[in-house]
């Protein structure tokens, strides 16, 4: 897969729309369904991105919990009423970083390739 390509990778694009929305308090996010189905979508579209990832890229970060990432996904579009919010919330405050920043990496690593 070309960097290019990666970079433009709709993991990246969601972490920026979650970091965006991340920056408002947990309390309104919990107040506020749409926010949080908002934020869901999101992480459906990243677990999306993971699902497409090939191998070799996955390989790069064997520690990074790709299958739970594409499960959160397949949880949020098939039962979503048995999501809490307050474990979205953490997801997208604590998890979604994390994947951004093995991202990064990958991309550099693909880029010295």
């Amino acid at each position: 897969m070309r960097s290019e390509t990666w970079k433009n990778n709709k993991i990246l694009r969601q972490d920026r729309s979650l970091s965006s929305q991340t920056r408002k308090r947990k309390k309104d996010f919990l107040e506020n369904v749409d926010f949080q189905e908002g934020c869901a979508f999101c992480l459906i579209q990243i677990g999306e991105a993971v699902g497409r990832l090939p191998d070799n890229v996955k390989e790069i970060s064997k520690d990074t919990e790709w299958g739970e990432i594409k499960g959160l996904r397949n949880i949020l579009a098939h039962r979503y009423g048995t999501v809490w919010p307050t474990g979205i919330w953490q997801t997208i405050t604590k998890d979604v970083p994390t994947l951004k920043e093995v991202c990064v990496s990958m991309l550099k690593v693909l880029s010295d390739r």
